[in-house]
């Protein structure tokens, strides 16, 4: 019996595992939201933005017309998504690090797509929401 139980505990810690790695992947019309490891990709026909959380830095790396393709990101240069002051420190600086805690994808009833990416760091907890309307190159 004892052996019975470790099985079933150890069944039931994998699924638990694999549902914190679960992937985000959601679509209406030509809008999607999806992610990739530790990056998100918005967008639609017309335009593309991918963001990323890496080594604690909570950028975008991307912005995309798929029209032309012309890429509006400066590939050495990419912006902080959550920019703010706490207590007279800007949140930007190098020693300032993120943690991923969720992200949570949703369709609303004109189809639009929303994407909430939740955050922590130093004891604050923020939450970064994306809104794509498909049909139209707004994010």
């Amino acid at each position: 019996m004892t052996n019975c139980r470790h099985i079933v505990f150890q069944l039931v810690l994998c699924t638990a595992v694999s549902l914190s790695w679960a992937q985000t992947n959601l679509q209406s019309k030509d809008g999607y939201v999806r992610s990739e490891g530790n990056a998100w990709i918005l967008g639609t026909s017309l335009v593309e933005k991918r963001v990323r959380l890496s080594n604690g830095r909570f950028a975008q790396i991307s912005l995309r017309n798929k029209v032309s393709g012309r890429e509006y990101q400066d590939g050495n240069n990419p912006p902080d998504e959550i920019r703010f002051l706490v207590n007279g420190h800007d949140i930007v600086a190098s020693n300032w690090r993120w943690a991923f805690r969720s992200e949570h994808a949703s369709q609303f009833a004109q189809g639009e797509l929303q994407l909430d990416v939740e955050l922590s760091s130093a004891g604050l907890r923020v939450s970064k929401h994306y809104v794509v309307y498909p049909g139209t190159a707004v994010i």
